[in-house]
């Protein structure tokens, strides 16, 4: 009985986003989030190095 279910919320929720993916301009709003998240990434990565060479050193003790 959970199958058919999770089958049918799956059938309906592809044809929702093939939907929403008609929208002119949300791939390009799509991509700009991309593109700012990749930027806050690369200038966060500084802050986190100790963090992560700490780690690093702790779990080879």
């Amino acid at each position: 009985m959970w199958t058919v279910g999770a089958i049918i919320i799956r059938a309906i929720a592809t044809l929702v986003v093939a939907y929403i993916l008609k929208v002119p301009g949300l791939h390009f709003i799509g991509g700009l989030l991309l593109l700012w998240l990749t930027f806050k990434f690369i200038s966060d990565e500084s802050s986190h190095s100790e963090v992560k060479l700490s780690l690093y050193l702790d779990s080879m003790l």
